[in-house]
């Protein structure tokens, strides 16, 4: 079944900003939960950094992309807003059919568990999404009835548009990742440690944007605090499977090129080696002989 290209489009930019988006906080974060090794050359944080950092901006630079996926979700919008017997009121593809579905009011959870069921927070981040959409759209429309010309209009509402096409981006992954894990029923072990991945992604994306899902009454105050008392219990569970799930990946030492990253876990012994093996360690320091040497022999003399 061929794929229209208005959709490839919007999938390929959206996912390609949003995942870039993140493996950049991602790698930063990690720099600096190392402390000072971190910032090392030897942790190969650094030039992991420089590399993903860049995938922010070649291939499309992410917010622009985010723009042309707002682009194509207000026009999503207005199809489904058409009137029955319009010409435009087409059947819209399966990654916006959400716009037209019945949506939730406010979230019937009651407690903390009730946020761990995909089918709950999959349309929680329908909803918002829906909200932010409409208002993307109606904010657009209103600028152009007030007699702003199209090009301007759209302008205008850009940070609109952005936080309606990220919300959207979220909702897919969210929704991708719970559907792919119903497929593995004959790996209980690997769905269990995965499904926990697939609802932090979800409650994190929920207290990242907290106001978004407070802002209409969807969620209570004391639902956003359900959700983060789920939250730091999937932090619990996650962290002992966290080593496994990173191995999966398969990662070569040559690959990371990491003191800090090795298989063998030998972090200290690695980083004296290498440091060891620095071109610095025979090379002459003329700052050093010029002024530090004799200040420091000045010193001793006296001693």
């Amino acid at each position: 079944m061929s794929i229209p290209s208005d959709l490839l489009h919007a999938l390929s930019s959206g996912l390609k900003a949003m995942v870039s988006e993140f493996c950049t906080q991602g790698a930063e974060l990690c720099r600096r939960a190392c402390g000072g090794h971190g910032y090392s050359k030897l942790s190969g944080l650094p030039s992991l950094v420089s590399r993903v950092t860049a995938s922010c901006t070649y291939e499309g630079e992410n917010t622009v992309l985010y723009l042309q996926v707002a682009r194509f979700l207000v026009k999503s919008y207005l199809q489904a807003q058409a009137s029955p017997g319009s010409t435009s009121k087409t059947s819209l593809p399966q990654s916006v059919a959400y716009l037209t579905a019945p949506d939730l009011a406010k979230c019937p959870a009651r407690r903390a568990a009730d946020f761990l069921h995909p089918e709950l927070y999959t349309r929680a981040w329908a909803h918002v999404a829906v909200r932010l959409i409409k208002d993307s759209a109606h904010h657009l429309q209103t600028r152009l009835q007030s007699g702003a010309d199209e090009h301007e209009a759209w302008n205008q509402t850009t940070v609109i548009h952005l936080q309606a096409a990220k919300a959207h981006c979220y909702y897919i992954t969210v929704k991708g990742f719970a559907e792919a894990l119903q497929k593995l029923d004959h790996e209980p072990a690997i769905q269990q440690a995965l499904q926990r991945l697939c609802d932090l992604f979800a409650l994190h994306g929920i207290l990242s944007t907290a106001g978004d899902f407070l802002q209409d009454g969807f969620l209570s105050g004391a639902q956003v605090d359900m959700v983060r008392s789920a939250y730091l219990d999937l932090l619990f569970l996650i962290r002992k499977d966290a080593i496994s799930l990173t191995d999966a990946f398969d990662f070569t030492d040559q690959c990371l090129n990491s003191a800090l990253g090795c298989y063998d876990g030998n972090v200290y012994e690695r980083l004296f080696y290498w440091a060891q093996k620095s071109p610095t360690n025979t090379q002459g320091n003329p700052a050093y002989q010029k002024y530090l040497r004799p200040l420091l022999q000045s010193w001793r003399s006296k001693l």
